[in-house]
């Protein structure tokens, strides 16, 4: 995957993403040929004909002043956005949250028969993917307009950094199927669930136009492929194709040898002891706190997770055993842990630990 590309906390399995998304960019492109030949726009090409327009545009907010700065910050989004099939529209979203009424700017909104399908909110430009994420940043990770919460007849709480606004927006009686963040040349994509578990994808657009990789599955085809209106938006009454992404992700991940899946147990709970162990030591409390099951099984399995996928990178005669224990891990790691999941060790089982361990 590029590095332009950040799939944070996995929001797609990084082996469904090297292995099978390739073959998804394939099945698109020939979508994207047929239309381009016969005049019609697209987001792969529509990328590859943006690098121009989005200089001109980043240089208009390098040099605006700060009372213009926002409106070059929107004009830059206009042109990305534009370049992948969405029509930006900005409006003001009113709903409520726990009989509160909510007010979120957004740039696009896009609702089906079903409900919201996709929010587009726009934020100061970033510069990195942390960027997105640092809402006291005096700048990036804030939105260019905040959201309102109207507390009492007259009093209303602002919301101004991006994660706050997310984790608002997804609790209102419009929550989104999907929320796209575009900042600058920065954009971040992501759903209720994944969002709750901090998983996310962050894609650097500007430095994605700067390379211009017009290979079929090159960088460019990739942006296209995960963030463009054809991915994230209904079509011809289809769910998204993001959502088939999804679902594909975690089934590429099911179904190991019950020799794997003890193996993983034993690891899992020698994780566990030690945590417990290091935890006691130092005094800290392990009784009585109920979110043991579900934080010490994730965590230990994320941690597991992360160590096969680098054996499956780095030595290719550890790939098929690396590879085969990944799936397990994934499939454990994307569904919610419970007490008496088989994974569960039993050291775990009868203690209770504190989060953040």
């Amino acid at each position: 995957m590029f590095d332009s590309i950040h799939n944070a906390g996995d929001f797609l399995s990084p082996h469904w993403l090297a292995e099978v998304f390739p073959g998804r960019l394939k099945d698109l492109h020939a979508d994207w040929a047929d239309r381009h030949d016969h005049g019609k726009g697209d987001p792969w090409h529509g990328l590859m004909s943006a690098a121009e327009p989005f200089g001109r545009a980043k240089a208009g907010l390098t040099e605006a002043a700060n009372g213009r700065a926002a409106e070059s910050v929107r004009a830059l989004h206009d042109v990305l956005l534009s370049a992948v099939g969405y029509r930006p529209g900005r409006e003001e979203l009113r709903t409520l949250r726990d009989g509160l009424e909510v007010t979120v700017p957004l740039l696009a909104r896009y609702q089906t028969a079903t409900g919201e399908a996709l929010h587009i909110l726009e934020a100061h430009a970033a510069s990195c993917a942390e960027d997105l994420l640092d809402g006291d940043s005096g700048g990036a990770g804030r939105l260019l307009d905040g959201a309102h919460i109207q507390q009492t007849a007259g009093h209303a709480t602002q919301v101004h950094a991006i994660t706050e606004a997310l984790s608002l927006l997804f609790l209102t009686d419009a929550a989104p199927r999907y929320v796209l963040v575009v900042a600058g040349g920065w954009l971040l994509l992501t759903d209720t669930d994944r969002w709750s578990e901090g998983r996310y994808l962050a894609v650097d657009a500007e430095t994605a136009l700067a390379r211009h990789d017009e290979k079929r599955t090159g960088e460019l085809a990739w942006h296209a492929g995960l963030w463009s209106a054809d991915v994230l938006l209904p079509r011809d009454d289809a769910p998204p194709a993001l959502d088939q992404y999804i679902q594909d992700s975690v089934k590429h991940a099911v179904g190991v040898s019950k020799d794997l899946r003890e193996g993983i147990r034993q690891s899992v709970e020698l994780l566990a002891g030690e945590v417990l162990r290091v935890r006691r030591e130092r005094g800290e409390q392990v009784e009585g706190i109920p979110e043991l099951p579900k934080d010490i099984v994730q965590q230990s399995l994320r941690f597991l997770y992360r160590i096969l996928f680098l054996l499956y990178r780095m030595s290719p005669g550890l790939r098929r055993c690396a590879w085969d224990t990944a799936k397990e891990v994934t499939a454990a790691a994307v569904k919610p842990a419970r007490s008496a999941s088989p994974l569960m060790p039993s050291s775990v089982r009868n203690s209770q630990a504190n989060r953040r361990w």
